[in-house]
């Protein structure tokens, strides 16, 4: 669009100069051309520019977009390959995976084998935790059971003790009962003798 607005605008000048006669206006439109056609040499540098910017910009996502769709065409290969694709690799890619497979398996079975042994020993350290704990608790009870024993003997002693006591006390209200009709005995032959 713009080159043939340069053109009608260089052919129109073209035409003003052919009209005019003078040397001195031929000289002012000769400058004034000049400067028209520097302004639009500059502005049609600028156009340039913008242009070639925009164009490498374009290249740039193009040369993305073709990295791309380079990578996509290589996944869908190896897609195809791990998929069961013929030749050498597909083979060796299969070898591969059965192997890792077998791998897996045999660490599955050592990390299980471990975890056996770990739970054993902890079960043995369990044990040895609660027999220690059932020697603590057979010795506390031993303990218990002499100090019941050495509080039967005291309660036994202490029974002894109540009996005699019981039988001290029998005894002494027996004597004050005795002692009761004596005083009364007396009591009733002094008033007996004394009238």
């Amino acid at each position: 669009m713009k080159v043939p607005w340069l053109l009608t605008t260089i052919i129109a000048m073209s035409i003003l100069i052919a009209g005019i006669r003078s040397d001195e206006d031929l000289r002012n439109t000769i400058k004034l051309l000049q400067e028209q056609v520097s302004a639009l040499l500059d502005h049609r540098q600028e156009d340039y520019n913008a242009l070639e910017e925009s164009l490498k910009r374009a290249m740039e996502k193009n040369t993305e977009l073709i990295v791309l769709r380079n990578e996509v065409k290589q996944l869908r290969k190896e897609v195809n390959v791990l998929r069961g694709g013929s030749g050498n690799e597909a083979k060796n890619e299969r070898l591969r995976v059965r192997w890792l497979g077998s791998a897996v398996m045999e660490l599955q079975s050592e990390v299980a084998e471990v975890l056996k042994a770990r739970n054993a020993s902890e079960e043995l350290a369990e044990r040895s935790r609660m027999r220690s704990e059932l020697a603590l608790l057979k010795g506390d009870v031993a303990e218990v059971g002499r100090s019941i024993r050495d509080l039967g003997g005291r309660i036994t002693q202490i029974e002894a003790a109540l009996s005699t006591i019981r039988l001290d006390i029998g005894a002494t209200k027996e004597r004050a009962s005795l002692l009761t009709r004596s005083c009364a005995d007396i009591g009733s032959q002094v008033s007996c003798c004394l009238s």
